[in-house]
């Protein structure tokens, strides 16, 4: 992570990338909801922030989307250690949206949560046996 810091691949960014958080216009797109409030949780690995809209974009069955958005990054930027880092952060962003649907499923015993939970955890699995 030092390294990566080093190498200006950490920055001040949005903190929350997901498809939800993204409004299309035409050309234009505008990204909002951003985690303002929190250096700690905004102040990322540029490849955490992939990963995060890279795993949504999957989980909404957009797989040959998500690995050309991932596949430019690594295009673009020269970041070569990436590639090994997308399956453990998008594992992360996987549970962590899979523990909020699980939570929210318990407290309100709403079933259309439990599976969305569950599918989240799935998609972890995946990304797990990836590394």
């Amino acid at each position: 992570f030092m390294e990566r810091t080093a190498d200006w691949f950490v920055r001040d960014l949005h903190g929350d990338a997901h498809s939800k958080n993204f409004f299309v216009d035409g050309a234009q797109i505008s990204l909002f909801d951003a985690i303002e409030f929190n250096d700690e949780l905004r102040v990322q690995d540029i490849a955490y922030e992939i990963s995060a809209l890279a795993m949504d974009l999957e989980f909404n069955g957009l797989e040959k989307l998500s690995k050309l958005y991932r596949d430019e990054y690594l295009r673009l930027s020269n970041d070569d250690n990436a590639k090994k880092l997308f399956p453990v952060y998008m594992f992360y962003w996987a549970v962590v949206r899979g523990e909020v649907d699980l939570e929210k499923s318990v407290k309100t015993n709403n079933r259309g949560s439990r599976l969305i939970a569950e599918k989240y955890f799935k998609l972890g699995e995946k990304y797990f046996n990836m590394f």
